[in-house]
């Protein structure tokens, strides 16, 4: 599978582009339940192992087109703390727009803002890979309350819709269901 292949045709960037840069912010983030579902999804719909193994280390992989190592390296400008300069450059932004154009671009900040919006719970609530929403909780939910409130908060974020504004387009909601699949919500 190349990086190039479209699972929706209102996605402006390949969906395959769109999980590798998901991965590698979920990499970057420490988010193991992330990491987990998204290598997950990327290996059912047929992506080679050494590509997903070398997210990673993408940066002397040569598994990846020109296209992906630009949104692998907008993942980590994006997430990465620079306390010196900008985050994301405008040589980096250049570079980025060089593979895509404005809506792709906007793709691309959506997904990688849909899985920010998660990354706390991830983080906090520290979900189980594998098990069903809502069910999916450790010890760290310390008391009956708690996990009720965890339950209860994952029910009402867990649906795609709730993340669908009334006022994004249609090729807005497809992007960001798009990545909430790839990103397990």
């Amino acid at each position: 599978m190349t990086g190039h292949s479209r699972s929706d045709p209102a996605i402006p960037v390949p969906q395959t582009t769109i999980t590798l840069m998901l991965l590698r912010a979920s990499q970057i983030v420490g988010s193991t339940y992330h990491c987990v579902r998204i290598t997950d999804g990327l290996r059912k719909a047929g992506e080679e192992e050494r590509r997903i193994t070398a997210v990673a280390t993408w940066q002397d992989a040569p598994y990846f087109t020109d296209a992906e190592r630009v949104v692998l390296e907008l993942a980590e400008a994006v997430l990465t703390p620079n306390p010196f300069a900008e985050r994301v450059s405008d040589e980096l932004f250049a570079r980025v727009s060089r593979h895509y154009d404005d809506e792709a671009i906007w793709h691309l900040t959506m997904a990688l803002g849909h899985l920010s919006l998660f990354i706390p719970v991830a983080l906090i609530g520290k979900p189980v890979p594998g098990r069903p929403p809502g069910k999916n909780y450790t010890h760290h939910c310390r008391s009956a309350a708690s996990t009720r409130s965890w339950t209860m908060k994952w029910s009402c974020t867990s649906s795609i819709d709730s993340v669908h504004s009334p006022s994004a387009s249609s090729t807005e909601a497809a992007t960001i269901r798009a990545s909430a699949t790839s990103s397990g919500w």
